[in-house]
């Protein structure tokens, strides 16, 4: 594949466009929890075995044409410029929604390469792809929600959160075909919706239905990866879908007023978490540090310069101004480590072996999984959670 390759100076924020990746993992259609199918389809692979499309951000060298060489915004600060061979390679894993704002932001305004990090952001089809890749050691950070963090740990322990970036609304949203009938959350009985399996789109399906004394007993649930789900719906094999992010954005694109929003943006909280496999942070604490300074930088530049930062995460994500400022009113982002994690992590859990998408009878004990060292020895106010000595 060809690609169009920008590069900057050492300060600078480069880009690559490429593939988006998806989860290898599609489930077919299912009548509520049970086996069946009439949306199996099989997606093209590209070249390296890969399901669907790569999309990357990141560093490249340094011998591009000026034709695509600007100032950096880390240069107009002034940052010293660092030679090649001193940059140090990190590879983060993103979902493609406004969870992915501070990398994209520290990516820009050069924030990574000041600290010293040679930065690909690498956008999956969800945080749960990208956090199965982090944990194969495809990428070396991974930033999802909470539900791919507590139904990994229930599995293995091999890995470790090392802060949390933001607070935000929910930006799981159910979208149906209103010439299937459904104009209301009640109109969803006997229908068929789809959802992302084990992830955030089923955790905030079960709660708008719960919220309208409904349950998935109520319908006809399946399960594909976000671009199945789209062309589903758009085919009318489906009647609804819970999707999030630019998914919204290119279901509207495609159905036009045949399209109706049924979410709820307060219906429950997303928090963003960056974990890292145990093995990447012993071998390279430093670079750790410099990825969490990093975040700090983007997370000051959000607060400081928000309608620049919305501009810039609206056309990383590519999204809407509209749709990205809309979120962004009712969330918060802070590089930390606060106590209530623990909580947001169990219930997550709970609902998990529930519901039967996590094979346990146990929460597993949460608190080993935080490695606290790096954002404590940064800024010790931004760690809040009582915790023993780490790594």
């Amino acid at each position: 594949m060809i690609v169009v390759e920008n590069e900057r100076s050492e300060c600078a924020a480069y880009s690559r466009q490429g593939e988006i990746v998806n989860s290898p993992d599609v489930h077919g259609f299912q009548a509520g929890q049970g086996e069946g199918g009439t949306l199996h389809r099989k997606l093209p692979e590209s070249a390296d075995g890969k399901i669907g499309r790569r999309e990357c951000l990141g560093c490249i060298g340094a011998a591009a044409s000026a034709v695509f060489m600007r100032a950096s915004p880390a240069d107009e600060k002034g940052c010293a410029r660092r030679p090649r061979e001193e940059l140090r390679q990190m590879s983060v894993g993103l979902s493609p929604s406004l969870t992915a704002a501070l990398e994209h932001i520290a990516q820009e305004r050069g924030f990574f390469a000041a600290q010293g990090l040679n930065a690909v952001l690498r956008t999956y089809s969800s945080g749960i792809a990208g956090m199965e890749d982090m944990l194969n050691g495809a990428v070396m950070a991974a930033a999802s929600t909470a539900i791919p963090v507590a139904l990994q740990a229930i599995a293995r322990s091999d890995f470790r959160i090392i802060a949390t970036l933001a607070s935000l609304a929910n930006d799981n949203i159910l979208i149906a075909r209103p010439d299937s009938g459904i104009h209301a959350v009640q109109d969803l009985a006997g229908k068929r919706i789809g959802c992302l399996k084990g992830g955030m789109p089923q955790f905030t399906l079960d709660l708008l239905l719960m919220k309208n004394g409904m349950s998935n007993e109520d319908i006809v649930l399946g399960f594909a990866v976000p671009e199945k789900l789209i062309e589903d719906l758009v085919q009318a094999r489906l009647d609804a879908v819970v999707l999030f992010g630019r998914y919204l954005k290119q279901i509207r694109e495609r159905l036009g007023e045949n399209a109706v929003a049924l979410g709820d943006r307060l219906l429950t909280e997303l928090t963003v978490y960056v974990t890292m496999r145990e093995e990447e942070i012993r071998k390279d604490p430093e670079s750790v540090e410099r990825l969490l300074r990093a975040y700090i930088q983007a997370e000051e530049f959000a607060t400081a310069h928000r309608n620049e930062a919305e501009s810039i995460v609206a056309e990383g994500l590519r999204m809407k101004i509209s749709e990205v400022r809309k979120a962004w009113a009712d969330g918060s982002f802070h590089v930390g480590l606060q106590q209530h994690l623990l909580c947001d992590l169990e219930d997550k859990a709970a609902w998990a072996i529930e519901r039967g998408v996590a094979r346990a009878t146990a929460i597993p004990n949460y608190l080993k999984l935080f490695y606290c060292a790096g954002l404590e020895r940064i800024d010790p106010s931004r760690v809040s959670i009582i915790h023993a000595a780490d790594l």
